[in-house]
């Protein structure tokens, strides 16, 4: 049985446990509304996640059964989980996240069954997940995600402090542009996506970059996309990076560095890398951002297998699988 449970570091993880329900304790589980997510963002800023609440807002859209919540009988928010399909078609795939219950209602059935609602949601459809630090055997072993990404895993780098786009390189490639996101880029952007995670995500570009509070920019090469990149404000007031994809580190640095000084009234700043792409996290250590923790990549059915070279910073934790 699986169970919410808060670690020393304030994050939520699950446990196998059998839950002690409180009788007392009523709640219905239902699907995320406009209305939740101020609580819900307040709810993520307290245990020290940077999630940006124009994202939860993107993908209420994209996927509106994707965000399940447990609400008392006033409706406050008791707990979060989610399943949420990622792209265009059939060819895509669910990515699952934000597991998370307040303390005080733990082993009370509500994660137990926030749980079940999201993966009854895939059914026989793949689906992945990033298994936050200890967690990995249960989500493998009992949680229904036996499949393990071996070649690398997924990092947490943040601070609260200033980073300086100083330390970062400004020099353009030759014969390469980097221009500020307009929409008319877009059918280049989704093309270079596409043939870069293996599936179609034309809505959810569209709009992820047109969120308020953030900044594209869009790298070309001889008239063809090479690369873009997204900066955000999360809960904490720090900028958050997501998506960095790049054919060439040179490319992935220049734009890292001009969405850092778009950002100039951030209060910190993070970033989700992988681990085997050395150039992203030698970008990361020059701007003394710490890693914080490790999360393994898990799957129901089978690895998404993609050039992890050109993936500089994740598109998002919780919702999208790269």
């Amino acid at each position: 049985m699986i169970q919410a449970v808060k670690e020393e570091d304030d994050s939520y993880i699950i446990q196998t446990e059998a839950p002690k329900t409180d009788p007392n304790v009523r709640f219905s589980i239902r699907p995320t509304t406009e209305s939740d997510v101020l609580e819900i963002t307040k709810l993520r800023r307290e245990i020290g996640i940077h999630d940006v609440p124009t994202v939860f807002r993107t993908f209420m859209k994209l996927d509106p059964q994707g965000l399940q919540i447990a609400v008392n009988e006033t409706g406050k928010v008791l707990g979060t989980c989610s399943a949420v399909f990622n792209g265009d078609d059939s060819n895509g795939l669910y990515f699952g996240g934000m597991y998370c219950v307040q303390p005080k209602y733990r082993r009370s059935g509500i994660g137990k069954q926030l749980y079940k609602t999201c993966v009854d949601r895939f059914g026989d459809s793949n689906c992945g997940l990033n298994a936050v630090p200890g967690m990995t055997e249960v989500y493998r072993d009992s949680g229904g995600f036996p499949v393990e990404e071996k070649d690398w895993v997924c990092l947490k780098n943040q601070t609260l402090d200033y980073v300086s786009p100083e330390v970062l390189s400004n020099v353009v490639p030759p014969e390469v542009d980097i221009q500020p996101f307009e929409n008319s880029y877009l059918p280049k952007m989704v093309a270079y996506d596409e043939a870069l995670v293996g599936f179609r995500r034309s809505l959810l570009l569209s709009m992820s970059c047109n969120e308020e509070d953030s900044q594209t920019f869009v790298a070309f090469k001889d008239g063809v996309c090479i690369g873009f990149g997204s900066i955000k404000e999360s809960c904490l007031g720090a900028a958050r990076v997501g998506p960095l994809y790049a054919d060439d580190p040179a490319v992935a640095e220049v734009i890292l560095r001009k969405l850092l000084e778009s950002f100039s009234d951030r209060k910190g700043f993070a970033m989700m890398s992988i681990s085997n792409n050395i150039h992203a996290n030698y970008f990361l250590k020059r701007l003394a951002c710490p890693v914080k923790e490790e999360c393994h990549r898990l799957y129901n059915k089978r690895r998404l297998i993609v050039d992890t070279s050109k993936i500089y910073a994740l598109f998002d934790n919780n919702f999208v699988v790269f």
